[in-house]
């Protein structure tokens, strides 16, 4: 056993028939390293337009050494997606900013292709 992660079925992008849609489960992954100590991380989904936090979880995070690297797993289950738009998926340790990556989400047709912006309105 080599403890070797691989990242398969990435995404960034959420097509949802109805809102809010729920998420069924997805996972965040973060490899982090130039830490010392114990630090006090929290993820968080936000939507980048309304400011709206929609998911927080927190646990702690120690390094030995800085060069240690530290690889973080989340677990996200049953995230529930109100609005279409831009959602921030950010990791912070001691309420500072670490990384933070885009996961956008929009309405599609039965056929899954994306509703026009108009159609979405009514």
């Amino acid at each position: 056993v080599t403890s070797k992660k691989t990242l398969v079925g990435t995404f960034n992008q959420i097509g949802a028939t109805v809102l809010p849609c729920q998420h069924g489960e997805f996972h965040v992954y973060a490899a982090l390293t130039d830490g010392y100590g114990a630090y006090a991380s929290k993820l968080v989904i936000q939507h980048r337009d309304t400011g709206r936090t929609i998911f927080g979880m927190q646990g702690p995070i120690t390094f030995a050494d800085p060069k240690q690297v530290v690889e973080l797993t989340f677990v996200l289950k049953r995230v529930v997606f109100p609005i279409v738009g831009a959602y921030d998926i950010e990791l912070l340790c001691d309420e500072r900013h670490v990384i933070a990556r885009c996961l956008n989400v929009s309405l599609v047709g039965k056929e899954g292709a994306a509703s026009p912006p108009d159609a979405a309105a009514s």
